[in-house]
Parts: C-alpha cells; structure tokens; sequence
C-alpha cells in the first residue's frame, strides 16, 4: 500500500480506484461508476486488485451507506463489492484508520480528519462541512459524509 499525497489517504491504485476516483469517471455519474468497479471486479473473478481503496473507498462507503440509509441500496452484487472492499482494507480497524486520516478541504485548505470532512460524488474533492447544503461548490455535485 502506498500514501497518495493527491488523496492523502492510503490507496492501493487499483483498476477500481482508477475507475471511480480517477479523471476517467469525472463527469459521469457515481452510481454508472460503481457500476463499472463493480462489472469489472465480477468479470475478473472478484480479485482483490479490483476492489476500491483510500479516496475512492472512502467515497464508495459514504454513498453507500448514504443508500442504504434511504432504502436505495437492494443490489446484493454491490452489498458484496463494498463488503469486499471493506474487508481489504482491514474491516473495522482500517475504517477507523482512514477515518483519523487528515485531508486538506478544497474550498478553504483546511485540514480535516475524514470522519469530520465531506466529499463530493461529482468531482471527488474533500469540502469542508461549513459549506452551505449538500452540494458541491466545485461542480454542483452531492456531497456525503
């Protein structure tokens, strides 16, 4: 595992990273991103150099807990995705681990601890909580966390 100084968080770089944090998945909506770690992971025998890690699980884990918290998340393939990725990056421990890890917002450059920071599904940039609503000052995007 590597420290990325772009996400501050620790990330493998796998396929899925690229596919839902990289500058490939801009512009299209999360869930179609998802959708394709998720299609990729299966197609390639549900290897662990598929799964999401640092940033990009960090995002998957918000939206998907964002989901199930309003009755969306009924896909089991992708309760068992984000299960698998929640395990490789060491269950409980590696989620309170990534939650300690301190990122700087875009809008204001200030450092956050992730478990007090926002991030937008749109363009993946950390936003500070004190933005006004749940959308992105950056590209309009939903913001979880």
């Amino acid at each position: 595992m590597l420290r990325t100084p772009a996400s501050g968080l620790i990330n493998r770089g796998g396929t899925s990273d690229e596919t839902i944090f990289g500058a490939d998945g801009r512009g299209t909506p999360f869930e179609e991103r998802v959708d394709r770690a998720v299609t990729a992971w299966t197609g390639s025998g549900r290897g662990q150099d598929r799964l999401a890690s640092g940033a990009a699980f960090f995002a998957l884990h918000l939206w998907w807990l964002d989901a199930r918290h309003h009755d969306r998340a009924d896909d089991d393939l992708t309760r068992a995705y984000v299960d698998a990725c929640y395990a490789a990056i060491g269950g409980p421990r590696g989620w309170d681990a990534l939650l300690r890890t301190r990122v700087r917002c875009r809008c204001h450059g200030v450092t956050w601890r992730t478990e007090n920071i926002t991030i937008c599904l749109g363009c993946l940039r950390y936003q500070c909580p004190d933005t006004d609503g749940r959308t992105c000052t950056a590209c309009s995007g939903r913001l979880v966390g």
